[in-house]
C-alpha cells in the first residue's frame, strides 16, 4: 500500500538524522564509545537489509571508524566486529589486530567485560570476522577454531537469552558463504525483535520497524516478478521436460535473496532464465540426449538461428526456442545499461560452455576419466557460472568497458575461481549420487585416477583442503581494490554465494530439501509479522500497528473518554481534516487529541449487524488520571458487526500507530481472554466481516 512506503521514507529520513547528529558530534580526540556507536549502527543495518537506503550515511561513517581505527585495540568486540566490516568495504585492515587478545595456551582473551552475555557475544563477532579470510592469514584459522568451540559450549549454558543463542545457531550453522543477504536479513529481523538491548534507544525500534516495512514491501514486488517468471516457464513449455530439474522458483528464490534492490529487475529475470536453462541443458547432456542429438543441437546452438529448431527431437526444440529468446532478450536488456551491443559476447561465453559439456558428455560415453588437471580445466566452464554469472551483471549500473570487464569476466582469475568453486563444491556432495547413475567423471575419481591406491575419503579430504584455499583466494580476489564496479562484483560473487547455499548439506539443485523449502516460503511468502493489536471501539475492530512516538497513544483509548473517541462512523467535525474522516487518538499525558492518520472511509455507510457473534473478554481499562494505579476491570461483551455491504464504495486505508511490545506499560492488560491478539489468532473471526483487516502489506 501507498503508505507503507511513504512511512518507509520517512523513517528513513529519522535514521539520516542519527547518522547526522552522531557527525555532528565528532570531537577531535574521539572516544572508543563514538566509533563503536558507528560500527554498531552499519552492522545493524546491514544484517537488517537495510542499508541501500544510508550508502552515503554508512561510507562516512566507516570513513570516520577507519581514521581512528587504532582506538579500538583494546576492545575484542569491537575489533572483531570493525575487522570484518572495515574488510567488507574494502578498506586495507589487517588481521594483525586480532594477534594482541591470543592468549598463551592458544585461545583468546576478552577482558574488558565480566558480563558473560557480552563475552559470548564478542566471541561470536571473533567468529564472523573470522570467515572473511585471505590466504594465510593463520591468526584468522586459529580465531576460528577457538570460536567455534567456545560458541558451541555456550548454546549449553541456561542463563544465555533466546536471541544470543538464535544468533550463535544461525551463524554456526549457515557460516558466510551461505549466507545471502536477504536470508540474513530474514533471520536477523527475528533476533532483533527479540533481544532485549534494542529498546534502550529510539533509533533501534526504528530501524526494526523499517525492516519489517522494507522486507514486505519489497516481497510483493517479487511475488509479482515470480508470476511473470511463471508464465514464460509455461509459455516455451518447459514443463514438458520432464526429465529436467524443475527449479523456476528456488531460482527466483535465490536470485532475490542476493539482488535485493528493486529496480534490478533484468538482473534478476536475467539471473533465473540462465540458471534455468543452464540447469536444463546439464540435465540433457549428462543424463537424457544421445551423443548424436546432441552433436546436433551443439550444431544448432553454434548457428544461432531458430530454423534448425525444426531438425530437432521435440524435447530440444522447446530447450533451444527458449534457449535463444533468452539470449535476445538479455542481450538486449544488456545494452540498454552498457550502450553496446553485448549479444557476441554473450553468445560466445554460452558456446564455451555447450562445449564444455559436450566434452563431458563424451567423457561419460567412452568411459574416459580426465586427469584431474584436465577435469578441472573443464570444470570450471562447465560448472556454468560464467553464463549465468555474465549476461545478469551486464544488466546493473555499474558500465563496464571491455577493459573492466576482463578483471572480473574472463580471462580473470576472479571468473577461473568462481567456476572452480562450484564445480568442486557440487562434486563434493554430488558425486556418489551421479557415480550411481553412471556418470564416473568427477574431482574425486579423477584424483583417484591420478593417486592409484588412494581411497575415496583421502580424494575427498583433498578436495576439501583444496577448496577451502580457493575459497581465501576469493575472497581476496573480491575485496581487493580495483576499478571495477563495486555493484557488479558484489553481485557475482554473491551469485557464487547461492550456489553454497544449495549445496550446503547435501545435492539442493536435485532434490528440494527441508531447507530451501523453508527459506523459499520466508523470502517469497510469508510476511514479516507487524506487531498490532485488535481494539473494539464501539463494536468496531480497529488494528493498531507499530509505535511511532510522533503520533500515537500511550494508553488505551479510555471508554469514560468516548466523547473524545466517538465512533468511527460518528467522528465530531472538528476531527475532519480535508473531508476525510479520521479516527482520533487521545493522549492522557497532554491531554491532547492527535489526528492520526488511522482510518479513512466513507462516513454514510452502515454496518450489517447480522452476523451475530459475540466476544466476551475482561478488560482492565485505566482511569484519566495515569498515575494513579489504581485501575478497574470492567466485564464487556461486543458484537463483530460486519463489513459494509458495498465494498467498493468504502475505502479503508490502515494507517496504524502500536501499543508496544509490552502491553502492561501503557495502562492495560489482559486476564481471561487477549483483548488485543496478533493476526493470525483474530484473522478467523474478522475475515467473517468480509475481511475487514484486508491489508497490502
Amino acid at each position: 500500500a501507498p503508505y507503507y512506503s511513504e512511512l518507509a521514507e520517512k523513517l528513513i529520513g529519522e535514521i539520516k538524522d542519527v547518522f547526522d547528529a552522531m557527525a555532528a558530534a565528532e570531537t577531535v580526540s574521539p572516544s572508543a564509545e563514538n566509533i563503536s556507536e558507528r560500527l554498531v549502527m552499519v552492522d545493524n543495518i546491514e544484517r537488517l537489509g537495510v542499508d541501500r537506503h544510508f550508502q552515503k550515511e554508512i561510507t562516512q561513517s566507516l570513513d570516520y571508524v577507519y581514521r581512528y581505527w587504532h582506538e579500538l585495540h583494546t576492545d575484542l568486540n569491537m575489533t572483531a566486529l570493525g575487522l570484518r566490516i572495515l574488510r567488507l568495504h574494502r578498506y586495507d585492515v589487517s588481521s594483525d589486530v586480532l594477534e594482541k587478545f591470543k592468549a598463551k595456551n592458544g585461545g583468546f582473551l576478552c577482558s574488558t567485560t565480566t558480563q558473560p552475555e557480552e563475552e559470548i557475544k564478542s566471541f561470536l563477532n571473533l567468529f564472523r570476522a573470522s570467515l572473511i579470510v585471505f590466504p594465510n592469514e593463520n591468526v584468522m584459522e586459529e580465531a576460528k577454531s577457538f570460536a567455534t568451540a567456545y560458541l558451541n559450549q555456550a548454546l549449553h549454558k541456561t542463563d544465555i537469552s533466546s536471541s544470543l543463542s538464535q544468533e550463535i545457531t544461525f551463524n554456526l550453522e549457515y557460516g558466510w558463504w551461505p549466507t545471502l543477504p536477504r536470508v540474513e536479513a530474514r533471520n536477523y529481523i527475528d533476533i532483533y525483535g527479540e533481544s532485549n538491548s534494542w529498546a534502550k534507544m529510539p533509533v533501534d525500534k526504528k530501524l526494526l520497524y523499517l525492516a519489517k516495512l522494507d522486507f514486505n514491501i519489497v516481497q510483493s514486488i517479487y511475488q509479482r516478478e515470480l508470476k511473470d517468471l511463471s508464465r514464460w516457464w509455461t509459455e516455451f513449455d518447459l514443463s514438458k521436460l520432464a526429465f529436467a530439474r524443475h527449479r523456476h522458483v528456488e531460482y527466483h528464490f535465490v536470485s532475490c535473496a542476493i539482488c535485493v534492490e528493486p529496480k534490478y529487475y533484468a538482473f534478476r529475470k536475467s539471473f533465473e532464465k540462465f540458471s534455468i536453462l543452464g540447469t536444463i541443458l546439464d540435465d540433457i547432456y549428462d543424463t537424457y540426449g544421445t551423443i548424436d542429438e546432441l552433436k546436433l543441437f551443439t550444431t544448432a546452438i553454434k548457428r544461432w538461428d531458430p530454423s534448425p529448431a525444426d531438425f530437432l527431437p521435440e524435447y530440444m526444440k522447446i530447450a533451444y526456442i527458449a534457449f535463444y529468446k533468452a539470449i535476445n532478450e538479455s542481450a538486449q536488456d544488456a545494452e540498454k545499461t552498457q550502450g553496446r551491443d553485448m549479444l557476441q559476447y554473450i553468445r560466445k561465453a554460452w558456446e564455451v560452455y555447450i562445449d564444455s559439456i559436450m566434452q563431458e558428455a563424451e567423457w561419460l560415453a567412452t568411459g574416459y576419466i580426465p586427469t584431474l588437471n584436465e577435469y578441472l580445466e573443464n570444470g570450471k566452464v562447465s560448472s556454468a557460472a560464467r553464463v549465468v554469472i555474465l549476461p545478469s551483471i551486464l544488466t546493473l549500473d555499474g558500465l563496464l568497458p571491455e577493459d573492466i570487464l576482463h578483471k572480473i569476466d574472463y580471462p580473470s582469475r576472479f571468473d577461473e575461481l568462481s567456476g572452480l568453486l562450484l564445480r568442486l563444491r557440487g562434486d563434493t556432495r554430488t558425486f556418489k549420487a551421479e557415480a550411481n547413475r553412471g556418470e564416473e567423471a568427477s574431482c574425486i575419481t579423477s584424483y583417484m585416477r591420478d593417486h592409484p591406491g588412494s581411497s575415496e575419503e583421502v580424494a575427498l579430504n583433498y578436495i576439501k583442503r583444496f577448496l577451502d584455499e580457493r575459497l581465501k583466494e576469493f575472497n581476496w580476489e573480491y575485496l581487493k581494490q580495483d576499478n571495477v564496479p563495486t555493484c557488479c562484483k558484489d553481485h557475482a560473487y554473491n551469485i557464487s554465494r547461492c550456489f553454497c547455499l544449495f549445496y550446503k548439506e547435501g545435492d539442493g539443485f536435485t532434490i528440494a530439501n527441508k531447507d530451501i523449502r523453508k527459506l523459499v516460503t520466508q523470502i517469497l511468502i510469508n510476511h514479516v509479522p507487524i506487531d498490532s493489536s485488535i481494539f473494539l471501539v464501539d463494536d468496531v475492530p480497529i488494528r493498531v500497528f507499530e509505535k511511532m512516538e510522533e503520533e500515537t497513544w500511550v494508553a488505551y483509548p479510555q471508554r469514560q473518554a468516548m466523547g473524545v473517541f466517538s465512533s468511527i462512523w460518528n467522528a465530531d467535525d472538528w476531527a475532519t481534516q480535508e473531508n476525510t474522516k479520521s479516527y482520533k487518538l487521545f493522549n492522557p499525558d497532554t491531554k491532547k487529541v492527535i489526528i492520526s492518520r488511522d482510518v479513512q472511509f466513507v462516513e454514510n455507510e452502515a454496518w450489517d449487524r447480522s452476523i451475530e457473534k459475540t466476544v466476551s473478554v475482561a478488560v482492565v481499562i485505566p482511569h484519566d488520571d495515569m498515575a494513579d494505579e489504581s485501575i478497574e476491570q470492567q466485564d464487556q461483551s461486543f458484537n463483530l458487526p460486519s463489513f459494509p455491504e458495498m465494498l467498493e464504495q468504502q475505502e479503508i486505508i490502515h494507517y496504524y500507530a502500536d501499543i508496544g511490545e509490552e502491553e502492561e506499560q501503557y495502562g492495560f492488560e489482559f486476564e481471561e481472554e487477549q483483548y488485543g491478539v496478533e493476526f493470525e489468532e483474530d484473522s478467523q473471526v474478522l475475515e467473517e466481516n468480509l475481511e475487514l483487516l484486508q491489508q497490502e502489506i
